[in-house]
């Protein structure tokens, strides 16, 4: 919780937030991401294209329209997946660990991050980030606005997720 809400502090004074598998379920955590974006804040965020589990990979990306529609550069990393959850800050304040900024972690998972207070860590922690982003795909508003799933209703799950579907067992009862 304390990392989310030095984001969060920290994204409103600033010009560049750059984050690796953050999840932003939680409306706190998009809400400083679009605020810090329409407020010209270079704001970047790197998710797996692909995760072990469609459920979390549907739930990430259900957010992805407003992220998009308010500037957040949101991109999709090819061939890995991502655990490690890292943030850099204005080339200064960074963080490393695995803590997700979700409604569980703080509360039941062991988690755990390092916050680092230095130019010279943040500048080879943006090194890192750059390769990442190398490897990844960004997702574009105008053909993302195209696909069902990123539509904000209800129904963008039950599209996601339709009952029968190979890649969805069991996910029929959500409907």
């Amino acid at each position: 919780m304390r990392m989310r809400c030095a984001c969060s502090r920290h994204a409103s004074q600033n010009k560049s937030l750059y984050l690796n598998d953050f999840s932003f379920e939680r409306p706190t955590s998009q809400e400083a991401f679009t605020d810090a974006a329409r407020r010209g804040v270079d704001v970047k965020i790197i998710v797996p294209a692909k995760t072990d589990s469609k459920l979390a990979l549907h739930t990430q990306r259900y957010n992805y329209s407003e992220l998009l529609k308010a500037g957040v550069k949101i991109y999709e990393r090819r061939n890995a997946l991502l655990h490690a959850k890292t943030a850099v800050i204005d080339e200064v304040w960074s963080t490393v660990g695995s803590t997700n900024m979700d409604y569980w972690s703080p509360l039941s998972d062991d988690e755990v991050n390092a916050v680092i207070l230095s130019h010279e860590f943040a500048i080879e922690m943006e090194k890192v980030f750059a390769m990442d982003l190398a490897e990844s795909d960004q997702i574009q508003w105008e053909e993302w606005k195209k696909d069902p799933c990123s539509q904000g209703s209800g129904n963008g799950l039950r599209t996601c997720f339709p009952v029968g579907c190979s890649a969805s067992p069991g996910i029929g009862s959500l409907q």
